[in-house]
């Protein structure tokens, strides 16, 4: 009799043995159920990689995620704002000359340093003897020239010096991993990206170990700190209301299927390839995983499927669903994974071997072919 019921468990497991749950008959058959179609399935790409399709797809990973970055458009104009710091000499002349006491001689040329002052809330500074003058909105020059058409009305041949010693109107704001977080404000010439950086004290530890986010008028976009120092280009000017942010890279990956865990993992440092990954998380293992079937699930810009020579004219839209595939059981298969760079948001998965699923089956019934019969045969 138990040999029966061993038999009758054994049909069961091996019927279910592809996983634990409710089958789909029972879910889309179940008269609580109401089902929706859709008219058409979206399409998908799938990738068999090798070496040369890794590193094609990384290289132009590498090259999409910069695209994006903020190009070059040269600094903002310079303007006086409010609560920006002025430094200011009136000069003038004169046939008969003013007298130098110091000296005690005449001179044809009077200076006058006019002590630093803010521009006002209502954006005007005091200039004696023609009072106080709107400055704000306006660059140094512009403002140059209006002092020195107002002085010529009371003073003699008069120019002016205008300096804009401290711009509190015009700042931005430097935050994360710098050894001086804050307010920097900008230069009356041109601050570039790494020069905020540095007036920050600099990155808090080795520049290849950080990302920064540029954030300008609502939109961020981010560079590995390594890249900005090394290619001129994306070392843009500042502006006015910038958000510079340093802090480590940020690369999520989700694992499902026969690893040793499903969850979401962190991966640390840039450019981390899928052999670093695997082995981040805990490796293959070759009891439970089916080698040859790796997968990582991503969505692919079209001119990256592109360029492999993949036909995506079934396809609608600049980014491809893409399933990559990837066969452990090659020699080559870790050089393959150790070029394939992995992206934020990438889906890892792989399918549970055979045996597996057998392990699974018979770990069931052991309890059960041990129990004692307690059926009564006589």
């Amino acid at each position: 009799m138990r040999i029966v019921l061993f038999g009758l468990v054994l049909s069961t497991l091996l019927t279910a043995c592809s996983g634990e749950g409710p089958r789909d008959a029972a879910i889309v058959g179940s008269a609580n159920a109401t089902l929706l179609k859709t008219i058409e399935a979206q399409p998908y790409a799938v990738i068999e990689v090798n070496e040369a399709v890794a590193t094609a797809v990384s290289h132009n990973l590498v090259a999409n995620r910069y695209a994006g970055f903020f190009k070059q458009s040269g600094p903002a104009p310079v303007v006086i704002g409010v609560g920006d710091t002025l430094s200011i000499s009136i000069i003038s002349s004169s046939n008969t000359g003013f007298v130098d006491f110091a000296g005690g001689s005449l001179n044809p040329i009077s200076t006058s340093n006019l002590p630093p002052q803010e521009v006002s809330s209502d954006g005007t500074v005091n200039i004696p003897p023609i009072g106080r003058l709107l400055a704000r909105g306006k660059s140094v020059q512009s403002f140059e020239n209006l002092v020195r058409r107002k002085l010529s009305e009371v003073l003699v041949d008069p120019s002016a010096i205008v300096q804009l010693s401290d711009r509190k109107s015009a700042r931005v704001t430097v935050v994360g991993a710098v050894q001086a977080p804050g307010a920097i404000p900008l230069s009356a010439t041109e601050s570039k990206i790494i020069d905020i950086i540095t007036a920050a004290g600099g990155p808090s530890g080795r520049t290849e170990d950080f990302d920064v986010t540029l954030t300008r008028r609502g939109r961020s976009a981010t560079i590995s700190m390594d890249h900005l120092y090394k290619t001129a280009g994306y070392n843009i000017s500042a502006r006015p209301g910038d958000i510079i942010s340093v802090n480590s890279p940020l690369t999520e990956v989700t694992v499902l299927g026969a690893f040793a865990t499903n969850t979401k993992v962190r991966l640390e440092g840039h450019s981390v390839s899928l052999t670093e990954a695997i082995g981040q998380f805990g490796g293959l293992a070759r009891s439970r995983a089916k080698l040859k079937g790796v997968y990582v699930y991503r969505k692919t810009p079209r001119t990256t499927l592109a360029s492999l020579g993949t036909d995506v004219s079934p396809f609608a839209g600049k980014s491809i669903p893409t399933i990559y595939k990837f066969d452990f059981t090659k020699p080559t298969a870790f050089f393959v994974a150790d070029e394939f760079e992995l992206a934020h948001g990438d889906i890892l998965y792989t399918t549970q071997s055979v045996l597996s699923e057998i392990n699974d089956v018979i770990s069931a019934i052991v309890p059960i072919a041990q129990a004692p019969n307690t059926l009564n045969t006589n």
